[in-house]
């Protein structure tokens, strides 16, 4: 290889990790935050034709409150990650949280569920559950440490399933010599 090739390699590997910075930084950030959001109102709509039906009044805190979580993650989706989580579990946190009544608040909204209809109460904490699984799934899925640890070796593991049973026998016929050993192993070990 010559100089010129080596600095030609240098500069397509350096172009192609540009490539995979930009589309895992910028597009794929974007289109998580894009469908994250749209999932989002998704599920106020729902909240809000519960209330349209009369299933629950506008003002009734069971509304009230989980619209102004889902307003507050709305707004809140750039900063929202893992990171986030751990700073408002922080002390300065609490306090704000007590500052506003939030669990005298949420006391209140409990209570207003609780006076409603079963088919009202199970839609609304149905809501209420299917938004807290969408935040934890888009918080996993925008930390770049989980994709490192958990995706990347996740997406090794179905290539290889992909490749072992797309391929089938001949892998297996291709490893089997070294299966003889664990076989024979196993044989002897199992009239013990």
């Amino acid at each position: 290889m010559t100089e010129s090739d080596t600095i030609v390699a240098i500069l397509k590997s350096g172009a192609a990790l540009l490539a995979v910075w930009y589309v895992l930084r910028i597009l794929y950030k974007d289109m998580l935050i894009d469908a994250f959001r749209g999932q989002l109102f998704t599920l106020r709509d729902e909240l809000f034709d519960i209330a349209r039906d009369g299933s629950v009044a506008f003002d009734n805190p069971a509304y009230t409150s989980l619209r102004r979580i889902h307003n507050g993650f709305i707004r809140e989706t750039n900063r929202l990650g893992i990171t986030w989580v751990f700073a408002f579990s922080s002390k300065t946190v609490k306090e704000d949280l007590e500052a506003l009544d939030f669990h005298e608040y949420e006391a209140r909204r409990r209570q207003a569920l609780l006076s409603l209809d079963w088919r009202t109460q199970s839609a609304i904490t149905n809501i209420n559950r299917r938004l807290h699984l969408l935040v934890t799934a888009f918080m996993l899925l925008r930390s770049p440490v989980i994709l490192l640890l958990v995706l990347v070796p996740l997406l090794f593991v179905l290539v290889f399933l992909l490749v072992a049973t797309i391929m089938g026998t001949r892998v297996v016929d291709h490893f089997s010599r070294h299966f003889m050993t664990l076989d024979a192993a196993a044989f002897a070990r199992g009239a013990q």
